[in-house]
């Protein structure tokens, strides 16, 4: 007897809950509609710019999926002195810097930044070439832009650098420190 009740109330159950993640479905994709439309028709231009091309190197994989979210930016980079770059980004030449940890002295109270870690991985190979450890050292650099300036695009590049983890190549963690 209360197999009779509970078959016809498991059934409503299954109902109800496959009209709500229909109707929940439905939402999700009128909603992402308009953002990747406004992803799509975004024309613009992201300027970075690296104390080294090695930390260029470190974020390229990042910049690359970023590219790839929107298809019409384009990112230009550059490599110069931390003084410069610095110079550029009040200036507003430059969108977005990146510093290594020993620049990050030089920024001052108008510029917003935030300091990043890196998996540094060192190869480290035997006399006979067989056994091979892999070292891992964390490494910092160090993400500076203009204070009080709004942008969509570099906020979401720089989200992207905050959230996705960077990579340091072999040796390039020298760079860094």
């Amino acid at each position: 007897m209360k197999d009779l009740f509970l078959i016809p109330i498991m059934l409503a159950v299954f109902a109800v809950g496959y009209v709500l993640m229909a109707a929940l479905e439905r939402f999700i994709k009128k909603v992402r509609r308009p953002i990747a439309s406004n992803r799509r028709a975004y024309r613009g231009k992201i300027r970075i710019a690296g104390e080294n091309q090695m930390l260029l190197d470190t974020v390229a994989p990042v910049l690359e999926r970023c590219a790839a979210d929107y298809p019409n930016m384009t990112v230009s980079t550059d490599c110069e002195n931390a003084a410069l770059i610095l110079k550029k980004v009040l200036e507003e030449k430059i969108d977005i810097a990146l510093l290594t940890d020993r620049s990050a002295a030089q920024i001052g109270p108008c510029y917003d930044s935030i300091r990043i870690p890196c998996e540094n991985r060192t190869i480290t190979a035997s006399v006979l070439e067989l056994p091979v450890d892999v070292l891992y050292r964390e490494a910092w650099f160090h993400v500076v832009w203009k204070k009080k300036r709004k942008s969509e695009i570099r906020d979401y590049v720089i989200a992207a650098l905050e959230n996705e983890p960077c990579s340091v190549k072999c040796g390039y963690a020298d760079y860094l420190d």
